[in-house]
C-alpha cells in the first residue's frame, strides 16, 4: 500500500465511523497502516496498538489526535460535517462501480431523511421512487443513471445546480410531480419579477458578469441571438422573462462552466453555478419560490435527442403535475 493510498483509507474510514457505517477496529487497521508506509505519531502509534478487542472502548479517545498526527480531518460523531463526509466517500464507491446506486439512497433515507437539506438531498427523494417504481414509476435504469449524476456530482463538487420554481416541494407525490394548483403560465408581475430577481442574485453571487446564447431556437431573430453571442445579466434576463412567457423560442443561457440559466416548460428554471450560492437561495426563498438543490439540468448540453434541440424543451407538461 502507498502512503498516499493509507491516507485515503483513513480519511473515508474516519468519516464512515462518525455515522457508524464502520467499526472502530477498521480504524486501529487502519491505524498500523498508516505507520508500515512511512507515516508517525505518538497517538498515531497508541491507535495502531488497541486491540481488536477494545477497540470499541479505546478508538474514541485516540482518534482525533491519531488523524491529527498525519493531518487529517476529524468528525465528532454524528456530525452533519461527518455526515457529508460519508457521503462523499459512499458517492464516490458509487462512481467507482464498488456501491449499487440504490444502496446510496437507501443509505441516505436512513441517515439524512426527508429533513435534510443539504447537498444529496435529493438521493432521499430517489429511494423513494425506487420503492414506488414497481408500480409506476421509471425504469430502474433511469433511476439508476440519476443516482449516478448525483453520486458525480457530490464526488467533483464542480456544480451546484438548483431547480427554481413557484411550486411548494410540499404539493409533490413521491414521484415528485406537482399536485397544487399554481398557475402553470407567468403571472407577467410579481411572481415573474421574482424569478428574475433570483436569477440574478445567483448570477452576482457567482461573480458572472455576462452570459453566452447557446443553440437558440425559432422564433428567435437569429440576426442577433446566434449560437454563441454574449449578452449582458441585463439582456439575459429579457430572454428569461420572454422564455417564461413563452414567446420567441428558447435558448440556453451559459457562462462557461462557471454558471448556467436555463428555461423549461411550466415556470420551470434551472440555475447552475461553480460555487455553492447559499444567500441566492435565501433571496428566492425570501421572494416566494422554491430553490431546490437537484444534480443537474435536464436541459444541459447531452440530455437532449437531436430531434428536441431546434424546438426547445424536449418534454412539455400537460398542466400542473409536471415534476421537471
Amino acid at each position: 500500500m502507498e502512503p498516499a493510498e493509507a491516507r485515503a483509507r483513513a480519511r473515508d474510514l474516519a468519516a464512515l465511523w462518525s455515522v457508524e457505517q464502520v467499526d472502530a477496529a477498521d480504524l486501529v487497521a487502519a491505524a498500523c497502516d498508516l505507520l508500515v508506509t512511512d507515516h508517525d505519531g505518538t497517538a498515531l502509534a497508541m491507535l495502531a496498538g488497541v486491540s481488536a478487542r477494545h477497540a470499541d472502548q479505546e478508538v474514541p479517545d485516540l482518534l482525533e489526535a491519531a488523524l491529527a498526527d498525519v493531518g487529517l480531518p476529524y468528525y465528532e460523531p454524528g456530525s452533519a460535517e461527518g455526515v457529508q463526509a460519508a457521503l462523499t466517500v459512499l458517492a464516490a464507491r458509487v462512481v467507482a462501480g464498488e456501491m449499487e446506486p440504490s444502496a446510496l439512497t437507501v443509505w441516505a433515507h436512513r441517515v439524512l431523511g426527508h429533513d435534510w437539506s443539504g447537498p444529496g438531498a435529493r438521493l432521499v427523494v430517489l429511494d423513494d421512487v425506487y420503492d414506488a417504481e414497481e408500480y409506476d414509476g421509471p425504469p430502474p435504469v433511469e433511476i439508476d443513471a440519476e443516482v449516478l449524476a448525483e453520486a458525480r456530482r457530490l464526488v467533483d463538487g464542480s456544480r451546484f445546480v438548483w431547480r427554481l420554481t413557484k411550486y411548494d416541494p410540499a404539493d409533490r407525490d413521491e414521484q415528485g410531480r406537482y399536485l397544487g394548483t399554481a398557475d402553470i403560465d407567468s403571472d407577467r408581475g410579481p411572481v415573474e419579477a421574482a424569478y428574475l430577481a433570483s436569477v440574478a442574485a445567483f448570477a452576482a453571487e457567482t461573480g458572472v458578469e455576462s452570459l453566452a446564447i447557446r443553440e437558440p431556437s425559432a422564433p428567435m431573430d437569429a440576426d442577433i441571438h446566434h449560437d454563441g453571442v454574449e449578452v449582458s445579466v441585463d439582456r439575459a434576463l429579457e430572454l428569461v422573462r420572454s422564455m417564461l412567457r413563452g414567446e420567441r423560442g428558447f435558448c440556453r443561457l451559459e457562462a462557461g462552466d462557471d454558471f448556467f440559466v436555463h428555461v423549461g416548460w411550466d415556470q420551470y428554471v434551472y440555475v447552475g453555478s461553480r460555487i455553492d450560492c447559499p444567500r441566492s437561495v435565501v433571496f428566492a426563498e425570501d421572494h416566494g419560490l422554491f430553490a431546490e438543490p437537484i444534480p443537474d439540468s435536464p436541459y444541459a448540453f447531452g440530455e437532449l435527442d437531436d430531434e428536441d434541440t431546434p424546438s426547445g424543451p424536449p418534454t412539455r407538461c400537460s398542466g400542473p403535475n409536471c415534476s421537471v
